[in-house]
């Protein structure tokens, strides 16, 4: 697996949980008419909290190999871009970068941590 297919799959990891604790927000604001209900919900519960554990453990994995890369600007932009969810753009505002110039840092970042994942 790639750097960036890794990187992105805790992405989408972290909207999957999103989706599921709307749901279960949805869920709790309906009467449960029966006991299949109650089931449905309690599982719901557990199905989040297991895929927030594991997430939880990626994402902590996921920001040691990024602290490896010896060169901070690429580590905070990897950092903000794959962990905290920032678009390209608000990305490179907040590094005082133009998104061109994100873009080749973030691709020189992902080529480096692609050593370190082998």
């Amino acid at each position: 697996m790639s750097a960036e297919n890794y990187l992105m799959d805790i992405k989408q990891s972290d909207r999957r949980i999103g989706e599921l604790v709307r749901l279960q927000t949805m869920m709790a604001g309906t009467p449960a008419p029966n006991e299949q209900i109650a089931l449905d919900r309690a599982a719901l519960e557990e199905q989040i909290t297991m895929s927030y554990q594991d997430n939880l453990s990626e994402r902590k994995r996921a920001q040691r190999f990024i602290d490896r890369l010896p060169d901070p600007t690429e580590r905070q932009a990897l950092t903000l871009f794959y962990l905290r969810h920032l678009t390209c753009d608000e990305a490179a505002e907040i590094m005082g970068f133009t998104p061109r110039q994100l873009y080749r840092v973030k691709r020189r970042a992902l080529m480096h941590l692609e050593g370190l994942l082998l």
